[in-house]
């Protein structure tokens, strides 16, 4: 059985930048460096990421056949 208390570092800076925490706080929280933690971008509902794109393309080709 996996153990489901560890999460993701990217995982835990998105839950907290919802909670409205700043990025520099996040670092702080964490224990890593600001720098890294405004990298992390989260995606937007209103903007497709690739993996959606690409998902959307081959849906499109399939029709098209």
């Amino acid at each position: 059985m996996e153990d489901r208390s560890e999460v993701c570092l990217a995982e835990e800076v998105e839950r907290l930048r919802k909670l409205g925490f700043s990025d520099v706080e996040i670092a702080g929280r964490l224990g890593v460096d600001a720098d890294w933690v405004a990298t992390l971008v989260s995606p937007e509902k209103d903007e497709p990421t690739p993996e959606s794109e690409d998902m959307a393309m081959d849906s499109t080709d399939a029709r098209n056949l």
